[in-house]
C-alpha cells in the first residue's frame, strides 16, 4: 500500500473530491485503484478558508505498480510506503506457567498490560484498590451530589484511572514510531468506541460511552483467562536477594471489604500506578526501589476571545492581537483598576478574582467572628425526576402524580421547555415531583432553547434522589432510551422503568418489549419495572 499524506480539501468538499485528489495526485485511473482507507483527517485554520487535511493509504488492483508510481514520485516527500502498523506481541506464555504474573492498578496502563498479558496467554491478575467502574461512578456522583467521599472509589481510584471522568481525549503529542497508539485505538473500537477515533486528528470518546468501552475491556481480559480483583491494596512489595540482585517474590494484599491481610505470590508484577497513589510509592521508595522525578515541560499559553480571532481571519486587514500583558496594560489605561484576566471555561485566573471580591467586602465591627451564617431549616424534601424521550408521556404521568395540570400536555415533541415540580403530600410524607423536558439525542437539537432544556433535565436527575425512566411501550426501547440510562446510571441515581402507555400494547409486543428489557437494559439488572397508563392511571398507585 501507499502513503498519501498532505492532500487538501475544502471545508465542504464533494463526496468523491478525497478519491478525485488522489487519481490526480498518482497520475492513476479509477480502474487501478482498489480501495484507500482515510489513516488521519485533520483540520488547517489557518487561515480564512478553512482547509481540510488527510493522509491515506492507497491500495491498488495491480500490487506490482506500486514500485513503479514510488520511483515516479521519489522527489515528492508525501507519497511513501505505508507503514506497517500492526502489533507484534514480544512473547507468548509457555505451556506450563507456575505464578501468573500480576498487575496493579486498572487504569489505562493497567487495562492495556493486562490486556496485553492475556492475550499473549499469561492469564493475569489484576489488583485495583480501587471498586469496578459503575460502582465506583456512584460514589463519585455521590461526592459531588451530597458530598460523601469514598477514599478508596473516587475520581482518582477505580476501574478506568482518573481520565474516566476527564473530557476524553485520546490523543498526545509524543512521538509513536513503533504505532503502539494504533494498538490501543483498534482495541478502544473493538469495545465499542466509536470507529472515527482511528482518523480523526483529534479523538475523543464521551464519559458515558468510556464506561461501557471499560466494562468491556475487562470482559476481554477475563475472557482470555484474566482475574480483576477489586477493592484490594497493595501495602508491601517482597523482595529477595541482597543489595546487588534482587528479585520480587510476591505482594502482600489488603482486602478492603474484609479487612483481611494475604501475601500474593508473584515472579512478574507489573506497576500500573495512577500518581495519586502517593502512598504505595512511599512504600517502594522504603523498600529500597528507585524512584525518580519525571521530566517535564514548563510552557505557558495566551488565549483571545473567539470573536477577535475571527475578525483577524475575516477582516480586510488583520486585527492586532494583544499580548496578556499589553492588554492588561491597555485596560489599566481606562483608569477602572486592577483588570483580572481569566478564562470561565477552564477556572484561570477564578481564584485571583474571588480573592479580590472578598478583600474588598466590609467588615463587621467585631471583626470576622461575628459573622453569622443562617443556616437552611427547611426539611429536604425526597424529589423524584421524571425523564424520558419527547412525547412519551412524561407531562401526563406528572400531573396524574402531582393530581393538578400544571404541565401542558400536547402530542407535539418538545411542548416541555422546563423544569416544573411540585411537592405532593403522601403517607410517607412529602414527594417532590419534577417533569423535565425530553431529551432526544444531541445531533437532532437545533434549538438553543431545547438544549438548554435538556441541560436543565440533567441537572435535575443529578439532583433528584430517584428517576422515573419513561419509556413508550408501544414503541418498545429505543436506542436514545438506552442512552438515557445510561446516563442517569452514571449519575448514581436510582431508577425506576415505567412503561407507559401500556394500554395501547399488543400481546405479541409485550413479550417483545420484556426481551428488549433484557436485552438492551442489561447493564440495570436490578433495576424495578412498572407498566402503566398515565393516561387512564392505570398502574400508578403501585409505582407510587
Amino acid at each position: 500500500m501507499l502513503r498519501l499524506t498532505e492532500i487538501k480539501l475544502p471545508l465542504r468538499h464533494a463526496e468523491n473530491a478525497l478519491q478525485e485528489a488522489l487519481f490526480h495526485t498518482l497520475d492513476i485511473t479509477p480502474a487501478e485503484l482498489a480501495s484507500f482507507t482515510v489513516f488521519k483527517r485533520s483540520f488547517d485554520a489557518r487561515k480564512a478558508v478553512i482547509m481540510q487535511v488527510y493522509i491515506v493509504d492507497v491500495a491498488l488492483a495491480d500490487a506490482a505498480l506500486e514500485a513503479g508510481l514510488l520511483a515516479t514520485h521519489a522527489g515528492n516527500p508525501h507519497i511513501f510506503p505505508t507503514p506497517d502498523m500492526a502489533y507484534h506481541p514480544v512473547g507468548h506464555a509457555p505451556a506450563s506457567l507456575p505464578l501468573r504474573p500480576v498487575v496493579i492498578g486498572f487504569g489505562p496502563c493497567g487495562i492495556f498490560a493486562a490486556l496485553a498479558l492475556a492475550q499473549m496467554g499469561f492469564r493475569p491478575i489484576v489488583l485495583e484498590r480501587g471498586k469496578s467502574v459503575r460502582e465506583r461512578t456512584k460514589d463519585t456522583w455521590g461526592l459531588w451530589r451530597k458530598n460523601v467521599l469514598n477514599p478508596e472509589s473516587n475520581v482518582q481510584f477505580g476501574e478506568g484511572g482518573a481520565g474516566t471522568f476527564s473530557d476524553g481525549k485520546l490523543y498526545s503529542q509524543i512521538k509513536d514510531p513503533r504505532h503502539l497508539g494504533r494498538k490501543v485505538m483498534n482495541e478502544f473500537v473493538k469495545a465499542g468506541a466509536p470507529a472515527n477515533i482511528l482518523f480523526e486528528a483529534h479523538p475523543h470518546i464521551g464519559t458515558f460511552k468510556l464506561v461501557k468501552v471499560v466494562e468491556n475491556l475487562r470482559e476481554q481480559i477475563i475472557a482470555l483467562g484474566g482475574e480483576i480483583r477489586f477493592q484490594q491494596r497493595v501495602t508491601d512489595v517482597l523482595i529477595e536477594g541482597g543489595p546487588d540482585k534482587q528479585h520480587i517474590r510476591g505482594v502482600t494484599v489488603l482486602d478492603q471489604v474484609t479487612g483481611q491481610t494475604h501475601e500474593l505470590q508473584a515472579d512478574q508484577v507489573v506497576l500500573a500506578l495512577g500518581h495519586s497513589s502517593r502512598d504505595t510509592f512511599a512504600m517502594l521508595h522504603a523498600r529500597g526501589v528507585n524512584v525518580e522525578a519525571k521530566p517535564f515541560s514548563i510552557g505557558f499559553r495566551v488565549e483571545h476571545p473567539q470573536g477577535l480571532i475571527d475578525r483577524g481571519l475575516n477582516a480586510e486587514r488583520p486585527v492586532a492581537i494583544l499580548s496578556e500583558n499589553s492588554l492588561e496594560h491597555a485596560l489599566m489605561a481606562l483608569g477602572f483598576g486592577t483588570p483580572y484576566p481569566v478564562s470561565s471555561l477552564h477556572g484561570r485566573g477564578v481564584g485571583d478574582l474571588l480573592d479580590a471580591i472578598t478583600d474588598s467586602l466590609p467588615v463587621p465591627d467585631g471583626g470576622p467572628s461575628e459573622i453569622e451564617v443562617e443556616e437552611d431549616e427547611e426539611p429536604r424534601i425526597f424529589s423524584i425526576a421524571i425523564v424520558g424521550r419527547p412525547n412519551v408521556g412524561k407531562s401526563t404521568l406528572f400531573n396524574k402524580l402531582s393530581g393538578d395540570e400544571r404541565s401542558v400536555v400536547h402530542d407535539m415533541p418538545g411542548t416541555t421547555r422546563d423544569t416544573v415540580d411540585t411537592v405532593v403530600d403522601t403517607e410517607q410524607g412529602p414527594v417532590r415531583f419534577l417533569d423535565t423536558a425530553g431529551m432526544r439525542r444531541r445531533s437532532k437539537i437545533d434549538e438553543d432553547t431545547e438544549y438548554y432544556s435538556v441541560v436543565r433535565a440533567l441537572s435535575a436527575v443529578d439532583k433528584a434522589d430517584v428517576a422515573l425512566l419513561v419509556i413508550d411501550g408501544s414503541e418498545g426501547i429505543t436506542h436514545q432510551d438506552q442512552r438515557l440510562a445510561e446516563r442517569v446510571d452514571a449519575a448514581g441515581c436510582p431508577i425506576v422503568i415505567v412503561l407507559n402507555k401500556w394500554d395501547l400494547t399488543s400481546t405479541e409486543h409485550k413479550h417483545q418489549v420484556a426481551a428488549q428489557l433484557e436485552r438492551k437494559l442489561s447493564f440495570l439488572p436490578d433495576v424495578p419495572v412498572h407498566r402503566t397508563s398515565a393516561l387512564s392511571g392505570s398502574g400508578l398507585n403501585k409505582l407510587l
